[in-house]
């Protein structure tokens, strides 16, 4: 069989059910499915560049480097007063 014609088929079958479970599942499934066989956007990157985040994020977590929140916007409303931050 071929994709069209299966696709034609599960469209047959949804189109022709009454069975809300059926049809919860299904659109559950798809888009599991759909989430599964998505790319993420790191798996474009360079190695090195991502080597670079991966070192820089754990790097933040174990407090290596960065700026804590509080210490941004503290230095945001000193220097942007207007903006009421």
């Amino acid at each position: 069989m071929s994709t069209a014609e299966n696709k034609l088929d599960l469209l047959q079958m949804i189109i022709e059910s009454e069975d809300q479970s059926f049809i919860t599942k299904l659109t559950r499934f798809a888009r599991a499915l759909k989430r599964e066989n998505a790319s993420d956007w790191s798996d474009e990157l360079p190695p090195e560049i991502l080597s670079e985040l991966i070192q820089s994020i754990e790097d933040a977590e174990n407090g290596e480097i960065g700026t804590s929140h509080d210490d941004m916007l503290n230095a945001a409303r000193k220097d942007f007063p207007d903006l009421n931050i």
